[in-house]
């Protein structure tokens, strides 16, 4: 079985829709231990101290749509649910906690989350992201070695980002010799990396000339979608990336 990375407890694949849209539902079940997989549970269970199930909300119909999904993170984050928390595979009392709750938990694995979620702050999400690379000017140009470079972020549980992603590498290489160069978000240096998505990485795009016109093309050319009904490009690479 494959897991979703950097997640403290074990986060099947199978959750991707879930972790996009920051919506657990009534049946969803969560182990802090990945063995929990591994074989029967009268072998397994002794490896895992946390689990918990959601009650609430009821299991609903989520829109898979990635665009869509993006902004119902942020709607869902602060919204009420329902767990049954487990420790030692014995049941240990319900709390009526938060989405943003579970999310925590999963992620740092500290159950104190689910009792006070007061404490939780808002994350940094893709589009808050991509909109803010200016502190990344100097590990871009690191790697640039004076070179033009492309710097954007990219979300793991978010199929259209991946695919933007793929986009861009396949087309900025038909005009250059591409180095595709992807790190965290605090090895790449991004201010208040604690608080963004941690399913978000960063992603260089360093190409082997000094051409910022022409990798600025190359970039509209994989990521632009024209309004049919706009008299001119509405194309800004801001909404995209920076450009180094």
């Amino acid at each position: 079985m494959r897991f979703i990375e950097n997640f403290s407890w074990a986060v099947p694949t199978g959750f991707t829709t879930v972790l996009n849209s920051c919506r657990f539902e009534s049946g969803d079940i969560l182990f802090d231990n990945k063995k929990a997989y591994e074989g029967r549970w009268g072998d397994v269970k002794e490896y895992i101290r946390y689990s918990l199930q959601v009650k609430y909300p009821k299991r609903n119909e989520v829109i898979n749509k990635p665009e869509i999904n993006a902004e119902l993170f942020q709607k869902n984050w602060g919204t009420e649910a329902h767990v049954d928390l487990y420790e030692n595979s014995k049941f240990l009392r319900s709390i009526k906690t938060t989405q943003s709750a579970i999310y925590m938990t999963i992620w740092k694995n500290d159950i104190s989350y689910l009792e006070d979620s007061s404490k939780i702050k808002p994350l940094r999400t893709l589009k808050d992201v991509v909109k803010n690379l200016d502190d990344l000017r100097d590990r871009a140009l690191e790697l640039s070695s004076g070179n033009s470079v492309f710097v954007t972020a990219f979300d793991n549980v978010n199929q259209l980002s991946l695919d933007k992603k793929k986009k861009l590498r396949t087309t900025i290489a038909e005009t250059f010799a591409l180095k595709v160069v992807e790190m965290s978000p605090k090895e790449a240096g991004v201010n208040d990396f604690g608080l963004v998505v941690p399913t978000i990485d960063m992603v260089f795009f360093v190409v082997d000339k000094k051409d910022g016109d022409l990798l600025t093309e190359k970039v509209k050319e994989a990521v632009y979608v024209p309004n049919p009904n706009a008299k001119k490009s509405l194309f800004l690479i801001k909404r995209h990336g920076s450009l180094f």
